[in-house]
């Protein structure tokens, strides 16, 4: 009786003893992966901040200004210069278009969007098929001479729809006449 009964208490003591060593383990186990799992995403988010840095020092404030939207970069540039009313892109925007491409280099597997916009002055209509040839000379470009796969690459015209500053002034329409990359990593 009570022999055996102490031997099967001996015994299941024995059986809790190692399962809560088992959980023990496991616990541990789960907070390592949960611990590497955090460093990942931190190195993560140092790797993206010194990429995104990268990106910032390319560019002076007279060619683009660089944002960060969540897991996007936007390259919003103020230094394309199109002759008035046209798409053709000038020799003058080589240097540019030279960091852009540097820029998207720095994120070889992201979606790249490039996006035409203009100011309020003139025809709404000619306005907006002037910045969808002005983004897609820009698209085609990055394609050809940047060696950008064109299924990474998309691209829209705006028209006046998405000003970002007045258009009464001359200042806030040569802000408005723009191209703006996004890189979607």
């Amino acid at each position: 009786g009570v022999v055996s009964d102490n031997s099967q208490l001996a015994s299941q003591n024995k059986m809790l003893s190692a399962e809560s060593q088992t959980l023990a383990n496991a616990g541990r186990q789960q907070a390592i992966e949960m611990q590497n799992k955090l460093n990942m995403t931190r190195q993560q988010a140092q790797e993206a901040d010194k990429k995104f840095e990268f990106v910032q020092g390319l560019f002076d404030e007279k060619e683009a200004v660089v944002f960060r939207q969540q897991n996007a970069v936007l390259l919003r540039t103020q230094g394309f210069d199109f002759p008035s009313g046209k798409s053709e892109i000038t020799s003058g925007n080589f240097a540019l278009l030279q960091k852009i491409i540097k820029a998207i280099d720095e994120y070889p597997t992201a979606k790249v969007a490039v996006s035409g916009h203009t100011d309020s002055v003139g025809d709404a209509q000619f306005n907006q098929k002037l910045s969808e040839d002005r983004a897609q000379k820009v698209a085609e470009f990055l394609i050809k001479v940047g060696n950008i796969d064109e299924d990474r690459i998309s691209y829209k015209g705006y028209g006046e729809a998405r000003p970002i500053a007045s258009n009464d002034t001359q200042d806030g329409r040569s802000e408005n006449r723009r191209v703006e990359i996004t890189i979607v990593n």
